[in-house]
């Protein structure tokens, strides 16, 4: 599930590149956005995403 929704966190976040992925082919599990609001929003999407 996690590489699932890190996949589907959207444009507002980048990825910060070599963290929390190391036992799969993701390139981060870490994400960041300036605007917080934005970055909230898509991380609540990505989670109902993957629970579907």
């Amino acid at each position: 599930m996690e590489c699932e929704v890190s996949r589907n966190v959207g444009r507002a976040a980048e990825s910060v590149a070599g963290l929390g992925a190391s036992d799969c082919d993701c390139d981060s599990h870490l994400q960041f956005a300036p605007a917080r609001e934005a970055l909230e929003r898509d991380v609540r999407r990505a989670h109902e995403s993957a629970s579907e």
